[in-house]
């Protein structure tokens, strides 16, 4: 409603400077707002890697409305652009609407964090097209979208050993999934449903296939993995609500692994003469000096119950137990 005043005017028997909002006694009409409905109060919560709507109510909306996802740490008024995501979701027309419902479909953004949905004007009263290009044009936040999911980083985990894999984050549940593949696999591609060869299968060793060990909204862990080569790696994360089956399902880069000890990939290979002292010198990366080494023969695997103890060939005299030498 707009109400007006003039001023000198006599108000209930007194002359006015429109100082007094008892005044404004004139009515000019309503005074109508159009566009979206404000609903930053109530924000839209997603999970990281999954499809979702975005659905704006308002008044005179238009096929030629734009929105633009930004993070909200930035706002919608920033000076520089922080679009977060494949544009070709919502830079397009609504998929769905009317002049008082726009919906834009199978939105999805890849990284767990608070943003916001910034709108532009499409037309005007005539229903002419406005431009939509720069994000001067984009100023008006309409609503907030939490996206939930891990956190991602970098972790050194120890080759041979069992090791806990534990991812942080919000909204983590029990139906999350994750695979560990080679450094050069993309997560979300075929390639990301199977396993790095580098995961440790045998004895005393986990493929973690199923849910977390332990699993809380902010932390889930998979314990008890073993590696078998030193290689980086990722986990991809699927937060999947009804399954993780597919590459496709395993879309969000998780973490990354740093395997350390000696290097696996080729075999360290050693030419020694028979009854001839030699030194084994072992390449690795973050070894830490209290590493320890038994010679086996070559028919006993590595890890198996004999694997503590030395070949008969080797004398008991110069048996390398103790501490590397340098």
């Amino acid at each position: 409603r707009l109400c007006f005043c003039i001023t000198g005017a006599v108000v209930y028997g007194r002359t006015t400077d429109c100082s007094d909002p008892g005044s404004y006694i004139k009515d000019a009409g309503a005074l109508i707002i159009t566009g979206p409905a404000n609903n930053m109060a109530s924000p839209i919560s997603v999970v990281a890697g999954l499809r979702f709507d975005v659905t704006l109510m308002g008044t005179e909306l238009s096929n030629f409305d734009r929105i633009r996802l930004r993070d909200k740490s930035d706002g919608c008024a920033a000076t520089t652009s922080s679009r977060v995501m494949d544009s070709s979701r919502v830079d397009d027309a609504r998929s769905y609407g009317n002049l008082n419902t726009s919906l834009w479909t199978d939105i999805q953004i890849d990284t767990r964090r608070e943003y916001v949905v910034c709108w532009c004007k499409g037309a005007d009263d005539n229903d002419e097209k406005l431009p939509c290009n720069s994000d001067w044009d984009f100023v008006l936040e309409v609503v907030q979208i939490n996206v939930m999911g891990p956190t991602w980083t970098e972790v050194d985990v120890i080759l041979g050993t069992s090791q806990d894999i534990v991812i942080t984050g919000t909204g983590l549940s029990a139906g999350d999934r994750i695979r560990i593949v080679d450094a050069s696999v993309e997560c979300g591609l075929p390639a990301a449903a199977n396993f790095s060869m580098a995961i440790y299968p045998g004895t005393g060793g986990v493929v973690p296939y199923g849910p977390a060990d332990v699993i809380s909204v902010d932390a889930a862990t998979w314990r008890g993995i073993k590696f078998r080569h030193t290689r980086d790696l990722k986990v991809c994360w699927c937060g999947a609500r009804d399954g993780c089956v597919h590459g496709s399902d395993f879309n969000i880069h998780a973490l990354t692994l740093h395997v350390t000890g000696v290097f696996t990939e080729p075999v360290q290979k050693f030419n020694v003469t028979n009854l001839e002292f030699f030194d084994a010198r072992i390449e690795g990366r973050g070894l830490l000096g209290t590493e320890r080494i038994r010679i086996l023969e070559t028919y006993t695997e590595c890890g198996s119950l004999y694997a503590s103890q030395f070949s008969d060939q080797v004398p008991e005299t110069v048996l390398p137990v103790g501490d590397p030498w340098q």
